[in-house]
């Protein structure tokens, strides 16, 4: 059983290395869902799902649910994060506004 669940509503992004094509979500906003709204970076998060904590997308139009998962690039040899495929463009973190710098 989690701990605690974070809904992740946008992220922040940087191109990692070369093409400067290929980039990476860094930082994400949870939603206040009684738990408060706040930023994370993907350090943070990665740790906090060590611990049992679970962090999900939401599509606010269908409702559908899409959980984060950890995953490791190959290109460049770092762990990241993303949203479980499902049929939902909203849930996918790909998809998701750009958080306003804190």
């Amino acid at each position: 059983m989690p701990i605690a669940a974070y809904r992740i509503v946008c992220v922040e992004r940087q191109p990692v290395g070369q093409p400067e094509s290929h980039v990476h979500i860094v930082r994400v906003g949870t939603a206040d869902d009684g738990l408060g709204a706040r930023q994370w970076s993907i350090q943070r998060v990665l740790a906090a799902m060590e611990q049992g904590d679970v962090f999900y997308t939401q599509d606010m139009t269908s409702g559908k649910i899409a959980s984060v998962s950890a995953y490791h690039c190959t290109q460049c040899h770092q762990t990241y994060l993303r949203s479980d495929a499902n049929a939902a463009t909203g849930n996918n973190l790909d998809n998701l506004p750009d958080c306003a710098s804190p």
